[in-house]
């Protein structure tokens, strides 16, 4: 009788070892499929490239709203502005802005800002019905 006891108990604990090792492995295959469509996305890699990728970071924009919500012709459009931006005479200003965190009055100087704010609210939004 002590016998079968002892027998499953060990059968049990070996389950037990078993479904654990099967929820880590099911959890790492998760992780490096998340990460490898991340560098999967050439958008993603462009505004990572760029002052963008910063001014995203200041203003507070999550990035899986940023790349989840935000259309890809609005994305690549910031992008673009981005680049103009950051081959104009006018740079420093961003560059202040982002590097020094020198306070601006007003945030003319980006090209994005604006397109930013206005679909800041959506990402929020979002994640907040997301949660519930």
């Amino acid at each position: 009788m002590m016998n079968t006891l002892i027998s499953a108990y060990s059968l049990l604990l070996l389950a037990s070892a078993a479904i654990l090792g099967l929820i880590c492995i099911h959890r790492i295959r998760h992780a490096q499929q998340q990460q490898a469509g991340k560098a999967n996305n050439p958008l993603e890699t462009q505004v990572n490239s760029l002052r963008l990728s910063k001014m995203l970071d200041k203003l507070g924009v999550p990035r899986d709203g940023y790349f989840n919500y935000m259309s890809p012709n609005i994305i690549q459009g910031h992008i673009k502005r981005c680049t103009r931006c950051t081959n104009s005479s006018k740079v420093h200003i961003c560059d202040a802005f982002l590097d020094r965190g020198k306070p601006m009055k007003s945030m003319r100087f980006c090209p994005n800002y604006r397109s930013l704010m206005a679909q800041s609210q959506a990402f929020y939004d979002r994640e907040k019905v997301s949660k519930h």
